[in-house]
C-alpha cells in the first residue's frame, strides 16, 4: 500500500509543483488518463498510479480554475447575500472574514466562496451570521515578489473565486443570526461565547480557543512569530499531534473499558472498543475544530493506522501510512501545496524511524529510574531526529530553521501532549456540566499557556533563536535529503557514517545569489508604490521600500522576503525619494531588519536611522564597479512636494539607471537641463505614469530602452496613463507595469548595457498563476 500511496504523490506533485503549467490542464489530464490505463495494461501498477494521480490533479485543478474570477474583469460592484463562513480577524478597526454566497443581486458570473475585508468595521459580523453587502471583488490576485508570499497559491489551495472589501454606498445589514448558519460552526460559536464568559480577562484566552476549539483568529503577528521563531507552530494549530494525543488518550480508556466488559463477554478483545473509542475521539475533536484541513488530514491517518495495525494487522505502519497518503491526496491532491501536509507525513515517518531505529529499555534491569532514564533518551532522540529530518522542509516552506526549536519542542511537547491538550478538554467538558471546579480549570491552563508564550518570547527575542541559510541552489538541497534519511535510517543501516558526506555541500556552499554581475536592479511589485534594490559586487543599496498597507507594510512583507531570497545579507543604503506613504511607508520595517543601513533621504521623516545623509544634488559615490550619482533635489527644490524627490543616477559599464521618484513636469523640466548627455537603458516612470509626469521633453531627455511602470494591477487611477504609455512608446521603449508583470530583474554583465534576465510572473509561474498580459501599455482605470 505504500508504494501505492507514495506513486500517487509522485504524480500529484509533478503535476502541480515540477512540471512547467500546461495551458490546457483538462487536455493533459485526459492524456494522463489514458497513459494510466495503458500502464495497467501493461502491468506497471506504480506508473499506472502516479499517471492517474497526475490526471486527477490537473483535472480538479482546472475545475477550481475555471470557477474562479478572472483578473481582466478587473473590479466589480456586487451587492450579495451570504454567510460569515469562519470566525473574522478583527484588528484595528477592519475585519478580515471567508464569506459564502447565497444570493446575488445583479448579473454577473457565479461566485460561491469570497474573501471579504470590511473597513471601520464598528459592528462586527459573527460566525454563523447571514448579511445583505454591497462588496467590490476582484480577482485572488496577488503581489509576485522573489521569496515573498504567494497569495494566489493561498487563495487556489482555500479554494476562494474572489477577494474584495465591503462598500458603504449600501447599508450592510444583517439578515439573520447564527441560528439559520451552518450547525457545526454556530455550535463552534456558542462554546467561544461560554469560553469569553468564563475566562473574562483570562490572558490566555486566545490560546485557550486556539487549542480547544481550532479558533486561532485572536492570535496576532506578534504570537505567530515568536512560535515560527521557536519552531512549535504546530503546537497552537490542531493537527496529527493533538487529535493523537486525544486518540491515544480515547485508546487507553476504550482498551480499559475493554478488559472490563471481557469479563461479561469472553470473546470480546479489548482492542475493538479501544478502537472504536479512540476514533469516536479524534472524530470529536476534529469536529470541535470545525473539520479544518489539518483535522481532517489528522483523522484519515489516525483512521488508517486504526483499520491497518489494529483491525486487520496486515500490512503494518507501512501500508497504514501509504492508505493515508491515499485517503488525503485522492480527494484533495492541492493539500500538497501547504506546508502542514508534509509537515504532518514527514513527522510520522520520522517517528516511525525513531521507534524502529530505538530498543525499549529493560525494565527490570535497574528498576523505574533506569527505565525512566531509558525513555527520556528515547524521546530526546525521537525528538532530534524529528528536528533534523524536518529541516529541510522547514527551509523549503519558511526559509528559516530554528535553532533553539528542538530544546523547545523537548519540554513543550510533553507538557502540551500529556497536560495542557487533554486537561483543556476535559475541564471544558467538566465546565459545561460542573461550571465552578470546570471554569477554574480552564483558567489556571489559561494562565499556564501565558506563562508559557512569555517563556517563548523571551527565548524569540535571541539573535540566534532561528537561522536562515544562503541559498545553495538545487543540488546541495536534493543531496542533503537522503543524506538525512540515511543519517536517520533504522539499524542495522550499512556505513551510516558517511551520510553527513551529502551533507557538507549544503553546509559549506557558497550563496548561489552572489551576484556576478557588473550591476542588477530588481523592481518589486508592491501594488501602487515603488521598491528597487539595486546590487553592486559587494555593495546593496535599496530605492523606496513600498507603501504602509491597512494592516502590514511592504517592508516586512515584500522587501524583507526579497533581500533574503536575492542573497542580501547586508543593506549598505536605503534611498528615500520622499515622505509619501507609497515610497516610505515601508522603511521603518527595513531599518529595523538592517539597521546597518544608511538612510539617504531629503528629510529623515521621523525613522529611526542609526546614519542618515541628506540628499543633495551634486553628491556622489562609487561601490563595486558601479557609480551612484544624486541628480535633484538641488536647494531651490526643497520643500515642493514630489518635485523634491531624491533622483538617482546609476552608472556601470554601458549600463545606465535614471530614478527619478514622483517629480511632475515642473521637476523634470528643471532636471532635463542636468541629465548627463546619451540614452538611458532603465528609467523607472516618474509618479508611477501619472498625467502629471512624463513629459515630452523629459521623454525626449532621457531616451530609455526599458521603461517600468511601478503600479497596483488594475489601480483606481488608471496607471500608467494611456497617453503617458503612448509617449514612451513613440520614443522606442519597451515597457512593462509591475501590477501586470510582477517583480523585474535587470542585470548588466562584463561591462554591456542592462538586459531584462528574469519577469516573475512569467518566469515563476505555477498552475494558479495570472499570466501577465502579452504586451504591457497601460493600466484601464476600473469603473467606480
Amino acid at each position: 500500500m505504500l508504494p501505492l500511496g507514495i506513486a500517487w504523490l509522485a504524480g500529484v506533485c509533478l503535476a502541480l509543483l515540477v512540471l512547467p503549467p500546461p495551458a490546457d490542464p483538462a487536455l493533459i489530464a485526459a492524456l494522463l488518463g489514458l497513459g494510466a490505463l495503458c500502464a495497467w495494461r501493461l502491468r506497471a501498477s506504480l506508473l499506472g498510479m502516479a499517471l492517474l494521480g497526475g490526471a486527477v490533479s490537473l483535472w480538479l485543478a482546472d475545475a477550481r480554475l475555471q470557477q474562479r474570477m478572472p483578473d481582466a474583469a478587473g473590479r466589480v460592484d456586487r451587492i450579495v447575500t451570504g454567510v460569515v463562513d469562519e470566525f473574522p480577524r478583527i484588528s484595528g478597526g477592519i475585519c478580515r472574514f471567508r464569506f459564502r454566497l447565497i444570493g446575488m443581486e445583479d448579473a454577473g458570473p457565479p461566485l460561491e466562496r469570497v474573501q471579504l475585508t470590511w473597513y471601520d468595521c464598528h459592528a462586527p459580523p459573527e460566525a454563523g451570521e447571514t448579511w445583505r453587502l454591497k462588496v467590490r471583488l476582484r480577482a485572488p490576485r496577488g503581489l509576485h515578489n522573489p521569496g515573498g508570499f504567494d497569495y494566489e497559491r493561498w487563495a487556489f489551495r482555500e479554494n476562494l473565486h474572489a477577494t474584495g472589501y465591503v462598500r458603504r454606498e449600501l447599508e450592510p445589514r444583517r439578515l439573520a443570526g447564527c441560528e439559520n448558519g451552518p450547525r457545526l460552526l454556530c455550535l463552534r460559536a456558542d462554546l467561544l461565547r461560554k469560553l469569553e464568559l468564563w475566562l473574562d480577562g483570562n490572558p490566555g484566552l486566545k490560546y485557550v480557543m486556539a487549542l480547544s476549539a481550532g479558533a486561532r483568529h485572536r492570535l496576532g503577528d506578534e504570537d505567530w512569530e515568536v512560535l515560527r521563531r521557536t519552531g512549535t507552530a504546530h503546537l497552537f494549530a490542531i493537527s496529527g499531534l493533538h487529535v493523537g494525543v486525544v486518540a491515544w488518550f480515547a485508546w487507553l480508556l476504550g482498551a480499559a473499558l475493554g478488559r472490563l466488559a471481557q469479563r461479561v463477554v469472553d470473546r470480546l478483545k479489548p482492542r475493538y472498543p479501544a478502537a472504536a473509542l479512540s476514533f469516536l475521539a479524534a472524530f470529536s475533536y476534529a469536529a470541535l475544530a470545525g473539520f479544518a484541513v489539518s483535522t481532517v488530514r489528522s483523522l484519515a491517518m489516525i483512521t488508517a493506522i486504526l483499520v491497518f495495525t489494529q483491525l486487520r494487522r496486515r500490512g503494518g505502519f507501512s501500508a497504514a501510512l501509504g492508505a493515508a497518503l491515499l485517503v488525503v491526496l485522492v480527494p484533495d491532491p492541492f493539500a500538497v501545496l501547504s506546508a502542514g501536509f508534509w509537515l504532518s507525513f514527514g513527522a510520522v515517518g520520522l517517528l516511525a524511524l525513531s521507534v524502529l531505529g530505538l530498543r525499549d529499555p529493560d525494565r527490570n534491569a535497574g528498576g523505574f529510574g533506569a527505565a525512566a532514564s531509558g525513555w527520556m533518551r528515547r524521546l530526546a532522540a525521537a525528538q532530534w531526529r524529528i528536528t533534523l529530518g524536518l529541516a529541510p522542509l522547514l527551509l523549503a516552506f519558511f526559509g528559516e530553521v530554528s535553532l533553539i526549536g528542538a530544546g523547545a519542542n523537548l519540554v513543550a511537547i510533553p507538557l502540551f501532549s500529556l497536560l495542557i491538550v487533554p486537561g483543556l478538554l476535559a475541564s471544558m467538558l467538566l465546565a459545561l456540566l460542573w461550571p465552578p471546579p470546570g471554569v477554574f480549570l480552564l483558567a489556571a491552563g489559561g494562565s499556564l499557556l501565558d506563562g508559557l508564550m512569555s517563556f517563548l518570547g523571551e527565548l524569540s527575542s535571541f539573535e540566534w533563536a532561528a537561522w536562515t541559510p544562503p541559498d545553495l541552489g538545487l543540488l546541495p538541497a536534493l543531496l542533503a535529503v537522503p543524506g538525512i534519511v540515511w543519517l536517520l535510517a533504522p539499524r542495522p543501516a550499512p556505513a551510516r557514517w558517511a551520510a553527513p558526506l551529502l551533507l557538507l555541500p549544503a553546509l559549506l556552499g557558497t550563496d548561489r545569489n552572489q551576484l556576478e554581475a557588473d550591476l542588477a536592479v530588481t523592481v518589486l511589485d508592491v501594488g501602487q508604490g515603488l521598491a528597487v534594490l539595486l546590487q553592486a559586487p559587494g555593495y546593496n543599496l535599496l530605492y523606496d521600500a513600498g507603501p504602509r498597507y491597512s494592516s502590514s507594510d511592504a517592508g516586512d512583507s515584500v522587501v524583507a522576503p526579497a533581500l533574503a531570497a536575492l542573497g542580501v545579507r547586508r543593506l549598505h543604503a536605503m534611498v528615500i525619494s520622499h515622505g509619501d506613504n507609497d515610497h516610505a511607508g515601508g522603511a521603518a520595517s527595513v531599518l529595523a531588519l538592517h539597521p546597518e543601513a544608511e538612510l539617504i533621504a531629503p528629510d529623515r521623516y521621523g525613522l529611526p536611522a542609526r546614519r542618515y545623509r541628506r540628499c543633495e544634488a551634486g553628491s556622489a559615490w562609487e561601490a563595486g564597479q558601479a557609480r551612484f550619482s544624486i541628480l535633484s533635489p538641488g536647494r531651490d527644490a526643497l520643500g515642493q512636494g514630489n518635485n523634491s524627490s531624491c533622483v538617482v543616477v546609476v552608472e556601470a559599464g554601458r549600463a545606465r539607471v535614471l530614478l527619478p521618484g514622483d517629480l511632475e513636469a515642473s521637476g523634470e523640466a528643471r532636471l532635463s537641463r542636468s541629465i548627463p548627455g546619451g540614452p538611458f537603458d532603465l528609467l523607472l516612470s516618474p509618479h508611477h505614469g501619472s498625467a502629471s509626469s512624463s513629459s515630452s521633453g523629459f521623454v525626449a531627455a532621457t531616451r530609455p530602452r526599458f521603461v517600468v511602470h511601478s503600479t497596483g494591477f488594475f489601480n483606481q487611477w488608471g496607471f500608467p496613463r494611456p497617453d503617458v504609455a503612448a509617449r514612451w512608446a513613440q520614443a522606442g521603449a519597451q515597457q512593462w507595469s509591475t501590477g501586470a508583470s510582477g517583480a523585474l530583474r535587470f542585470e548588466a554583465r562584463e561591462g554591456g548595457a542592462l538586459e531584462l534576465t528574469t519577469e516573475w510572473r512569467r518566469d515563476r509561474a505555477r498552475l494558479w498563476t495570472f499570466a501577465p498580459p502579452p504586451a504591457v501599455a497601460s493600466n484601464p482605470a476600473p469603473d467606480g
